[in-house]
């Protein structure tokens, strides 16, 4: 087949129930197969239909509607991008225009009058004619109303673009006829079933306040939101379970339309049938599935003032969170340590004197950035399904208490969420490397507490309850060490942060007086970050206050720690920040 012979069959009235990608492909077989003489004419169409459509210009790297299928980094940090926006020139521009005039199928008018209107002006500093605008938003409304697309939802999208568009021509006329198909559309082609492919005359026409709807038309619109609800509630197809989340995003509309209108009563009616809804599929669910339910119920009844109904739901989470908790299985591994990793790192903190050991110890065991940064890359290679979805986190009774989004909005979150599983893999050496010391050089309380007293933010006044946790600590009882020294190490802190010249107070909620900022706070702050260093401060809020980390601080001083959180390897990491704060010294 030749270019024109394939252009002639897809470039019909008749010719429907295709999307652009099926051209694309129909192109990608000409390539090579053609004469020199139509390259310039393959090349430029293939061009046209290899961009994808962005639907949403600040998304795209070129503030374009039209942008790249794929972008990647090279090694040496550059973009490359394909296909370029490079690749367009003069001549090409040229013959989209020419196709966008002269094309049949609505389908191809589309493509050929977007590119003009995205591309011109970013290619030649022209501003394309007003005529390519208007091209899109009547060949748009001819996709819809002729049933041209191969895909529901790329007509949808093309009928939000044209309603932009002719918003912008301020063209009442296109208007009224874009607004006009969009509410025939969805009426048309509604699946009750799939919300992504209904709501979007609410979006457009009332949740956006645009004016061109009449009251019958926005009463229609708010009428068929609530008889899908009503049809959703009696949805028999698949025994009688409904779909909560399409019941949700219906409601959910509704709920912003009555809050606008100040009907409180309608937003509590139609928010009450999604949580009736979940109701009825929480019979047959998993524990853990019935606690991630509440919080999101709980959620949706916070964020729209419903303060008695969350209430409620949050009551339930407490009691579901132990049931959830008890629903999970146990998975062990089993992991050997080369001996000759641990020989390495043993001689190497155990080479010079008392002291040099420790303050090896302080500085060895605070994890590198760079090094989790290049650890995380790695794995998302090995385990992208990992990174690309979200997590929740869980305590010991179930709660959730913190969650981590995917790797690319969420890095900070998978560096806390890596930095604990390590924290647990360098416990083994730190244990090793600590009982070594005791044994052969013996480091013991008054050891420990002279390596603390050269540094000013440890007050003297404060050694009689170190040495009290210290005694503690080498008889083995954990319970009473890390209860003494975490608010000793708190307290250290505080003082690094106002002798480096920070502000420790704050002021309380009545305004009458100050409070003491929280640790995390204080650890969160730039100057400890100057003094501390990133990897260090970072590494003590993920020890000590950071949720998806260890949390001790917390755990601990609110009484949320089990008796299993009190065991060596916890402890050897608030020795080992004790020592860390020991090596703080005024600077002359």
């Amino acid at each position: 087949m030749k270019l024109n012979e394939l252009i002639e069959l897809y470039d019909q009235r008749t010719t429907k129930k295709f999307d652009e990608q099926d051209f694309r492909s129909e192109l990608e077989k000409l390539i090579g197969k053609e004469g020199e003489e139509s390259d310039f004419f393959l090349k430029a169409e293939y061009l046209a239909f290899d961009f994808v459509e962005i639907d949403n210009a600040a998304s795209s790297s070129w503030g374009t509607y039209f942008g790249p299928k794929l972008v990647w980094k090279l090694d040496d940090g550059s973009i490359l991008e394909c296909p370029s926006i490079n690749s367009i020139n003069d001549g090409i521009l040229n013959y989209w225009e020419l196709r966008a005039r002269t094309s049949i199928n609505p389908i191809l008018i589309a493509r050929y009058s977007g590119l003009i209107w995205d591309f011109k002006k970013k290619i030649t500093g022209k501003t394309p004619h007003f005529q390519y605008c208007e091209l899109i938003i009547i060949a748009s409304v001819d996709i819809a109303n002729g049933d041209f697309h191969k895909h529901d939802y790329f007509t949808i999208n093309k009928l939000k673009r044209a309603f932009e568009l002719s918003k912008r021509l301020n063209d009442f006329k296109l208007i009224n006829l874009v607004k006009d198909t969009i509410l025939s559309y969805e009426v048309s082609h509604r699946n009750d079933e799939k919300p992504g492919l209904w709501g979007y005359s609410y979006d457009l026409l009332i949740d956006q306040k645009n004016k061109f709807l009449s009251n019958d038309e926005e009463d229609k619109i708010i009428i068929d939101l609530e008889s899908k609800i009503t049809r959703l509630l009696a949805d028999e197809t698949n025994n009688n379970q409904v779909n909560p989340w399409a019941i949700e995003a219906a409601a959910k509309r509704l709920a912003k339309y009555y809050r606008r209108k100040e009907r409180i009563i309608d937003v509590k009616r139609v928010l009450g049938v999604v949580g009736n809804a979940f109701e009825r599929i929480m019979n047959e669910a998993m524990p853990l599935q019935i606690a991630g339910w509440l919080e999101h119920l709980y959620n949706l009844f916070n964020d729209y003032g419903l303060k008695e109904e969350a209430m409620d739901i949050l009551k339930r989470i407490r009691g579901q969170g132990p049931i959830a908790a008890e629903s999970l299985r146990v998975e062990t591994t089993k992991m050997e340590i080369p001996q000759d990793q641990l020989d390495v790192v043993i001689s190497f903190i155990n080479t010079g004197d008392l002291n040099t050991s420790i303050n090896k110890i302080a500085n060895f065991f605070i994890p590198s950035l760079q090094m989790v940064d290049e650890k995380i890359e790695n794995l998302s290679q090995l385990h992208p399904l990992f990174f690309l979805i979200g997590h929740k986190l869980q305590d010991e009774k179930g709660r959730i208490i913190a969650s981590v989004g995917p790797l690319e909005k969420d890095l900070d979150g998978h560096r806390a969420l890596q930095i604990s599983r390590d924290l647990k893999y360098s416990a083994i050496f730190l244990r090793k490397i600590l009982e070594g010391l005791i044994n052969d050089k013996g480091l013991n309380r008054d050891s420990i507490i002279d390596f603390i007293s050269t540094t000013p933010i440890i007050e003297e006044s404060r050694y009689e309850i170190i040495s009290r946790g210290l005694d503690a600590y080498f008889q083995g009882d954990y319970l009473v060490f890390i209860h003494l020294l975490i608010p000793q190490i708190e307290e250290g802190i505080r003082n690094l942060v106002e002798k480096s010249g920070g502000q420790v107070l704050r002021p309380s909620p009545d305004k009458e007086g100050f409070n003491l900022k929280t640790l995390h706070n204080l650890l969160d702050s730039e100057i400890l970050k100057e003094v501390l260093g990133q990897d260090c401060s970072d590494y003590l809020k993920i020890l000590f206050t950071d949720q998806r980390g260890w949390n001790l601080r917390n755990s601990v001083c609110h009484g949320l720690a089990s008796i299993e959180t009190f065991n060596c390897n916890v402890a050897d990491r608030i020795l080992q920040t004790l020592l860390i704060l020991g090596l703080i010294a005024l600077k002359e």
